[in-house]
């Protein structure tokens, strides 16, 4: 375990490591990879170009990302949903992902061009970060549109926040994914090779999260239906400068692209 801080009172604060490099990240990362490299050529190891190999794993991911997953169930399918909100939203909007599946497939198949546009809680992965950090940026970037990714499952760990964005006027936008369940409890049980039974059931019964939202005063919106996040849709959310609460249904039997995280867990076994 390799922990590259540029501040040296962080290196191995959350979790012990073997190696604690005091730097920039870009530069010791830059000095790493060399280095790497060396040894692999002075041990005859054939070694392509990194800016080749990056480019090539960039066009083959890019092409399987583009592609529209077809809709089941009648509801959005996670991947559309995080790619039509970042199409609808304005390009310098700062997105909040939560943990569980959304930190999965926001990372997965969200892409930003603009610097400080793409927030998560790393450190101990949290759930509910993504429903009270927001409200913080908003204030630090009044100009800027702010909107937060979250599973429903997080969104009822914290929530109240709602209130506060409501009481100081802080238009926020919560986006909840709504399936009923802590889905990668759910999916991650199934993706292992042995099956982990379900024990604790990860459902729960279902909340009208738009109501909660009203509630609490704020502007709550639910999609029933794939396809009903466009510009037009954002547009009026973003407008009307209210904190407001979008709860969508999604397809709960999407699974999420958390394969390589199960593969290390299942090898770390």
């Amino acid at each position: 375990m390799i922990h590259v801080d540029i501040n040296h009172e962080s290196i191995g604060r959350n979790y012990p490591v073997d190696i604690g490099l005091e730097g920039d990240a870009r530069a010791t990362l830059k000095e790493l990879s060399k280095e790497v490299l060396e040894v692999r050529s002075a041990r005859g190891i054939k070694v392509s170009s990194l800016a080749d190999r990056v480019k090539k794993l960039k066009s083959r991911e890019k092409r399987n990302d583009k592609k529209s997953e077809p809709p089941k169930n009648g509801l959005y399918h996670p991947k559309n949903l995080v790619q039509d909100f970042q199409k609808s939203c304005p390009e310098d909007t700062i997105f909040f992902a939560d943990m569980g599946n959304i930190m999965a497939w926001a990372t997965r198949y969200m892409t930003f061009t603009v610097p400080y546009c793409f927030y998560m809680a790393m450190g101990f992965g949290s759930m509910g970060y993504a429903v009270a950090a927001p409200v913080g940026a908003k204030i630090a970037k009044p100009d800027r549109a702010v909107v937060a990714l979250v599973g429903d499952g997080s969104f009822q760990m914290n929530g109240f926040e709602v209130a506060t964005a409501v009481n100081y006027d802080i238009p926020v936008v919560w986006v909840v994914f709504n399936n009923s369940m802590l889905g990668m409890v759910y999916h991650g049980r199934r993706l292992f090779k042995n099956r982990i039974p379900d024990g604790l059931t990860p459902h729960f019964k279902d909340i009208d999260f738009a109501k909660v939202a009203e509630g609490l005063g704020a502007r709550g919106i639910r999609v029933e239906k794939p396809g009903e996040i466009t510009p037009e849709f954002m547009e009026d959310v973003l407008q009307a400068g209210r904190p407001t609460v979008i709860d969508v249904l999604i397809d709960r039997e999407a699974v999420p692209p958390i394969h390589a995280r199960i593969k290390t867990v299942e090898e770390l076994s």
